[in-house]
């Protein structure tokens, strides 16, 4: 162990063990997929906490992809990963957070040339007050942005504390890849993969036979032909493609004949009119499976092999659809879409699914097939139709892009409006549309309210912090607009006299009670006790450091709450400094779980606008809470036993959900939190072996869950914003699997094993 900057100890390590290349010195030859390098510390143990990683790597090729991964027998995730920056003179390095107890640590290289050299290998610990100031003087290295940055990382330290404020940091300065960069490393079908992919495809017992549709005039020659090949590449031989033409273009016409007669598996259909689904309803006999393209989008190679082998594994899948991206002016790819599983509510306000989806046959008969009158919300018609009868299992997400768009697709929101409306009318819902953030039309679902509204019941729990929670109660009654309700404070112990004061004036106020709780604090434990008190069919469990905003945020939550299949309803959640707090929870990110859309400005729409549409999530916070009280109570509430203060929202909503209730999030009940403000944050000393129990009771119950979120994309990256991608992702494609060469190891393996287990 060598004496770093500032006194920060550092620790040299050596390459133990080496698989998938053989060694000579420094010197390593590549004899499988990706390498992987097992470090071994001088001093016998690895450091915990933070870490400047560095180390010697060449030659400078940009095809080099370097990863450190941890390991460590507690905490989630067990594994932590951090992608290196592109190579420089000094060689490369990162910022990393150790576990404390770490394990093993070990180099892995899933893109590399033939021949690299690896030395040089160092480990710096780093006090976290270093860590920020290293952070920032990399955020600030631009004078421009250095008063709006300043301004901003005060902000953050003021409301979150300097773990809020090093992890803001860490965040914004991670390494910025693009989707480019990784589409190069990670998504590009190699034709040495194409025999081993084939010989997999033709061992298969039951070939599942896929027809795709262009729905609609074949269009333009050039980029029809650019599609036709997509599919003559393809290493899944079980497919047909139909084409309609009306005979207008003669040069397109005799194009089609010419390709028909090479390629048997290509059917040219006469059409008479232009319509999206011109040519569906005669295709809808050829295929176990049916779905869309449009003259101009294309499919890698892989593409079809990669559904063929998801429903292989789901063989009653009754949908099946990808990701996808889109190609620019110059053919390449860019604008990902990296869609979560099967997300019914989400659903209802956009089209959750897209492209490349295909319908099993027998189910697109049994709902009568494509609405020809709804144009280009035909599709997400027949999806809405499909789904409906159908259960969640047999919908089933390929985390991977397999299909490029050549251009946006069509849309018209009045006849999404009205596919969406039909699906619902038996609810007694509606449907809006309104302008969204992004100037374009958007549809918002309302659910009906009962006559006479029931009554809902408001539970803050407090101890002190009198300002704060006059705040909060002073905005419910203030600021909601919902007629049928009442509040009840539960007083943990305060020992100020402003805070009796007050609790002494408001009791027996209209609508407010106060009741003690005279015991140790333990937040399921007294929202269950109070629950067990009040006499509202409907629960809101609020904090006292809430403070509403929308004046219709209980009624918006109501609406959903009474929903039969609804379990826990939560809000979306500001910071003081209008950034977005809390957008649902995401499992298995930034530890065991975190918040998503954490620090986007108010009003923006995110990723394919899912910070401003109603989704179901995994998990809601607590903070701000909806729930009948009949649903709450069929599980005995929060679990006071094992989660006194931390999980325990997140552990009522996995429960809820193994008994067939859905959690849903809604972007419409809008509040500021004021985190934790009397409380105090878990990684505060008094806290921190309370928080360390309750966050492995909760790993060890819900593991499975941790390793796939279903309603978080799994190429996003663990550590960070929720919208990184991951270098490299946790699932590879199925053909890497075909090509490994033996001896080689990969484990990600078992993470998409834990995935596919899970999906199903």
């Amino acid at each position: 162990m060598l004496s770093g900057l500032k006194g920060h100890p550092v620790h040299r390590a050596h390459i133990a063990t080496v698989a998938g290349a053989r060694r000579r010195e420094d010197d390593f030859f590549r004899t499988g997929d990706a390498p992987v390098l097992w470090l071994v510390p001088h001093s016998g143990r690895w450091p915990g906490g933070w870490v400047r990683f560095r180390c010697r790597l060449s030659p400078a090729d940009e095809r080099i992809d370097l990863v450190l991964r941890a390991e460590s027998p507690g905490g989630w995730p067990r594994q932590i990963a951090q992608r290196m920056p592109p190579r420089e003179a000094s060689g490369t390095g990162c910022l990393m957070q150790l576990p404390e107890e770490t394990t093993s640590l070990r180099l892995e290289l899933p893109t590399c040339p033939a021949g690299f050299r690896l030395s040089d290998i160092r480990l710096q610990e780093l006090g976290k007050a270093q860590v920020v100031w290293d952070l920032l003087r990399r955020r600030l290295r631009h004078p421009g942005v250095l008063p709006a940055a300043a301004r901003r990382a005060w902000a953050i330290f003021r409301h979150r504390g300097l773990a809020g404020l090093r992890q803001a940091l860490y965040v914004s300065t991670k390494s910025t890849d693009d989707y480019g960069t990784w589409v190069t490393l990670y998504d590009s079908f190699d034709p040495a993969d194409r025999e081993p992919l084939a010989r997999a495809d033709a061992a298969r017992r039951d070939a599942t036979r896929l027809t795709l549709i262009i729905p609609g005039r074949a269009g333009d020659a050039e980029h029809l032909r650019g599609t036709i090949d997509s599919f003559v590449e393809q290493v899944y031989p079980h497919w047909s493609l139909v084409i309609g033409d009306d005979g207008a273009v003669p040069a397109l016409t005799r194009m089609l004949a010419e390709r028909a007669a090479k390629e048997p598996r290509l059917r040219v259909v006469a059409q008479q009119h232009d319509t999206h689904c011109e040519g569906a309803p005669g295709a809808v006999e050829e295929g176990d499976y049916l779905g869309f393209i449009d003259a101009g989008d294309r499919l890698p190679p892989h593409a079809l092999s990669s559904i063929a082998s998801a429903l292989a594994a789901v063989p009653d899948a009754s949908i099946v659809y990808s990701d996808e991206d889109v190609l620019d002016a110059a053919g390449r790819r860019c604008r990902p879409w990296l869609k979560t599983d099967w997300n019914p509510d989400l659903m209802l306000e956009d089209d959750a699914i897209g492209r490349l989806a295909l319908y099993r046959r027998a189910d697109v008969e049994r709902v009568g097939g494509l609405r020809a009158e709804l144009g280009t919300a035909s599709e997400y018609d027949l999806a809405l139709r499909v789904a409906a009868g159908c259960a969640p299992a047999r919908i089933i997400h390929v985390p991977h892009v397999l299909y490029h768009r050549g251009a946006p697709p069509a849309d018209d929101p009045g006849a999404r409006q009205r596919a969406v409306s039909e699906r619902l009318r038996a609810l007694g819902a509606t449907v809006e549309l309104r302008q969204g953030a992004d100037g374009k039309p958007a549809c918002e679902v309302r659910f009906p309210l009962p006559e006479p509204a029931p009554l809902v019941s408001v539970i803050i729990p407090t101890k002190d912090a009198v300002q704060l929670l006059r705040n909060c109660v002073s905005s419910v009654l203030e600021k909601t607009d919902y007629p049928a309700f009442d509040i009840t404070v539960v007083n943990n112990r305060s020992m100020s006299r402003a805070t009796l004061d007050y609790l002494q004036d408001v009791t027996g106020e209209g609508r407010i009670a106060v009741m003690d709780y005279d015991a140790q604090y333990n937040f399921s434990a007294i929202n269950n006790l109070a629950a067990s008190r009040v006499r509202g069919e409907l629960l809101v469990f609020l904090n006292n450091d809430i403070e509403v905003i929308s004046p219709g945020w209980m009624a918006e939550m109501v609406r959903l709450a009474l929903r039969p299949d609804i379990g826990p309803v939560g809000a979306m959640l500001y910071y003081p400094d209008d950034t977005v707090q809390h957008a649902g929870v995401l499992l298995g990110q930034n530890g065991p779980a975190d918040h998503a859309h954490k620090g986007l400005p108010r009003g923006s729409p995110g990723e394919h606008g899912l910070a401003l549409r109603l989704q179901n999530r995994a998990a809601v916070t607590a903070a701000c809470m909806m729930i009948r009280r009949d649903v709450f109570e069929s599980v005995n509430g929060f679990d006071a036993d094992n989660f006194a203060v931390a999980f325990n929202d997140v552990d009522l909503c996995l429960r809820l959900w193994e008994r067939g209730y859905r959690t849903i999030w809604t972007p419409r009940a809008e509040l500021y939190h004021h985190e934790s403000a009397t409380l105090g944050m878990p990684y505060r000393p008094e806290r921190r072996d309370r928080t360390a129990r309750e966050t492995e009771a909760f790993i060890s119950r819900w593991e499975g869950y941790l390793r796939h979120d279903p309603f978080h994309n799994p190429n996003y990256a663990r550590f960070g914003s929720g919208r990184d991608l991951a270098f490299p992702p946790p699932c590879p494609h199925h053909w890497r699997r075909h090509a490994r060469v033996e001896g080689d190891t990969e484990e990600t393996d078992t993470t998409e094993r834990d995935h596919r287990a899970q999906h199903r």
